[in-house]
């Protein structure tokens, strides 16, 4: 018989009949679940959180490094604080990356970054810092928009770890080593010093091309493939501006003053010049300036140009360059106040008693003086050195295994080395003098690392004195002639600069424009070029005059012109 459960038996409760595991535990896992999404919420948190606070410059490894900004000049220096208005800048203010500078006038705006560091904006300039951020690694990056901007970056000991500092302007971008002083302008750059190879510039579409020490790079407006067409010898007149030089005070060192104490002066003094002397003669062309200052003094000048001021110290130092060939300087020093207003000036005299000595002497590849073309990858340089010398300095690295008994010196210039390349190379050699090594007048020659002939290209005395050549009167008026920009004698020009070109005599030997002679220029040939532009500071807005002299063999003058360029930027 089959059996079938009852109404009440379906309705009635079913004894619970040993444990129910599974049920008794879910409530386990529950439990972690919660747990574990609550520790999801956090890490989350956290990465969004430290996320954003990295993009303000807090926590992790990258840090918003702001650079000191200091203010020269009677005119105006302006800030846009990330591309808000224009706004009146305050000395000691800190600028930030994408932080905007520019100058008026005769103003210069100085900024000390975090890795020490340290530029200069010329008046009328302006510069963007696009990123400015200490950590690992490290990033400077600067957009120069106009104007000239001076950088010294720091060595490799001052700041040893990672970075990379970048120059832009709208034509090219830059890779700054450690240890390089440059000028850059908006088509150009200058290099100074640098402890390595030089700095990298870049142009869209192009190969890098490598501009090292003493070297110059100036793009045209419509540039070829072959960067190195443009990179030259640096104008000495580049290094003598006004600009560059009241830009170098700031890289004198402080060390000799940092362990001593300086004395105490009283409130009321307020400028006292400890070096030079009056009087005091010089055997080099820098003359270092320091002193002390009373608590009023917030800006000293040393002929006109800024100098190095330890507050704490109450002390001053600097240098100035006695021009090419001058045996006496006035230098004048400045203290003002906050205000701009002059406290004090104190002046000395200063006289050079000339070189320390006879320069060395250039046997190969070619005589001091001379340029000389080659192919090679390899070009010893070799000379004799005058008794009595304690070294022998080839542009900024003295040989270190000179002998000066054997009186003989050499010097090894390679592409493998990197200071051999393509293009124009200038070897200036100073014979070194006592245990304080002061230099000679130097003695230089030229290799031209290029396709043609390999051997002398032209030989001339080096160290010529323009004011020393001779003064006659043309030998054949009319031979010399300017035809571009504008042929005749007078042009009106804008843009960024010009190429003076023109012609000239066959017996022409050398070719001066203001005094300078034009290194390129081949004797015997009948044609010249000059560059003219604000970048090398040898244009200026309005009204400009060239002095245009070609000279024969023995230096007297073939013809003699004037040629007036007025520049309306």
């Amino acid at each position: 018989m089959t059996y079938y459960p009852g109404p009440c038996m379906l309705l009635s409760h079913r004894r619970r009949r040993g444990t129910y595991a599974l049920a008794e535990s879910s409530r386990v896992p529950r439990r972690l679940k919660a747990l574990a999404q609550l520790a999801v919420l956090i890490i989350v948190i956290y990465y969004a959180g430290s996320w954003v606070l990295r993009g303000f410059g807090i926590g992790g490894r990258i840090e918003r490094s702001g650079a000191t900004l200091t203010l020269e000049g009677s005119d105006a220096v302006t800030v846009s604080v990330e591309g808000g208005e224009w706004q009146r800048a305050e000395h000691g203010m800190k600028v930030y990356a994408d932080d905007a500078v520019a100058t008026s006038g005769n103003a210069v705006a100085g900024l000390d970054f975090f890795d020490r560091s340290i530029a200069r904006l010329d008046g009328g300039g302006s510069l963007l810092v696009e990123e400015s951020t200490g950590g690992d690694p490290s990033v400077l990056s600067l957009r120069l928009k106009n104007g000239s901007l001076w950088i010294s970056t720091a060595s490799q000991t001052s700041f040893s770890g990672s970075i990379m500092r970048t120059v832009r302007t709208d034509r090219f971008s830059l890779d700054v080593p450690p240890g390089t002083e440059a000028l850059v302008m908006p088509s150009a750059v200058a290099v100074f010093d640098d402890s390595g190879i030089g700095v990298s510039l870049s142009v869209s579409g192009h190969d890098a091309v490598i501009v090292g020490e003493g070297q110059s790079l100036t793009l045209p407006e419509r540039p070829g493939p072959d960067l190195y067409r443009y990179r030259s010898a640096l104008d000495p007149q580049a290094s003598q501006s006004a600009f560059v030089a009241g830009s170098r005070q700031w890289r004198v060192p402080a060390a000799d003053t940092q362990e001593r104490p300086a004395p105490s002066l009283p409130d009321e003094e307020i400028l006292t010049v400890s070096q030079p002397a009056a009087g005091q003669t010089v055997t080099s062309g820098v003359i270092d300036v320091a002193g002390h200052i009373g608590p009023t003094v917030a800006r000293i000048l040393i002929n006109e140009h800024p100098a190095s001021i330890d507050a704490s110290k109450r002390t001053f130092a600097g240098q100035v360059a006695l021009a090419e060939g001058a045996s006496e300087m006035d230098v004048s020093v400045k203290a003002l106040d906050a205000a701009g207003t002059q406290l004090a000036e104190v002046k000395r005299s200063v006289r050079r008693d000339g070189p320390a000595g006879q320069p060395p002497t250039i046997t190969s590849p070619a005589a001091a003086g001379s340029t000389y073309r080659t192919q090679a990858t390899e070009v010893v340089l070799r000379g004799t050195a005058p008794a009595g010398v304690t070294g022998i300095l080839v542009n900024q690295y003295e040989l270190r295994l000179f002998d000066a008994s054997k009186g003989s010196w050499s010097y090894v210039a390679a592409t493998r080395l990197e200071n051999l390349q393509p293009g124009v190379n200038v070897y200036d050699v100073y014979a070194l003098y006592g245990e304080e090594k002061r230099r000679s007048e130097p003695a230089r020659v030229t290799v031209l690392w290029e396709r043609g002939p390999e051997g002398v290209v032209h030989a001339e005395a080096g160290g010529v004195d323009p004011s020393a050549l001779p003064k006659n009167d043309p030998l054949a008026p009319g031979t010399l002639a300017v035809t571009a920009p504008v042929e005749g004698t007078e042009a009106v020009i804008s843009g960024t600069g010009t190429l003076i070109e023109g012609t000239t005599s066959g017996d022409t030997e050398s070719v001066w424009v203001n005094d300078y002679r034009l290194q390129l220029y081949r004797p015997g040939k009948k044609t010249w070029n000059y560059i003219a532009s604000p970048d090398l500071k040898n244009l200026k807005e309005g009204r400009n005059t060239f002095v245009i002299i070609a000279r024969n063999k023995d230096q007297q003058i073939i013809d003699r012109m004037e040629y007036v360029i007025t520049y309306e930027p």
